[in-house]
């Protein structure tokens, strides 16, 4: 019997540590976010993109979904921590999003 709760402990542990670790990636993905859309108010997009992809090798694959974040998902920062959303979660979403918008 101790076995078991052994491995149920250990069970409990790691999925305390992971859903703590995709609350961080998302907070992380939201903040990074967040200062892309901030350089992108003192430079142009242009020059943002080309900072962040020689600087800060930021993948072009990134930079579209950062780009125009804040605007794009204005007040969905709560439900997409709550759910724990990772970047390929987000990403899909912002098209979406966008293209409802037009």
């Amino acid at each position: 019997m101790g076995d078991i709760d052994i491995k149920a402990q250990a069970l409990s542990d790691a999925r305390a540590r992971i859903l703590k670790l995709q609350q961080q990636m998302t907070d992380r993905v939201l903040q990074m976010a967040a200062e892309v859309d901030k350089l992108m108010e003192i430079v142009s997009p242009t020059q943002a993109k080309a900072f962040l992809k020689a600087r800060c090798n930021l993948p072009a694959v990134e930079l579209s979904t950062c780009g125009g974040f804040a605007k794009t998902l204005k007040g969905s920062q709560d439900v997409l921590r709550k759910a724990r959303a990772s970047f390929p979660v987000i990403k899909p979403s912002r098209s979406v999003t966008q293209l409802r918008s037009k």
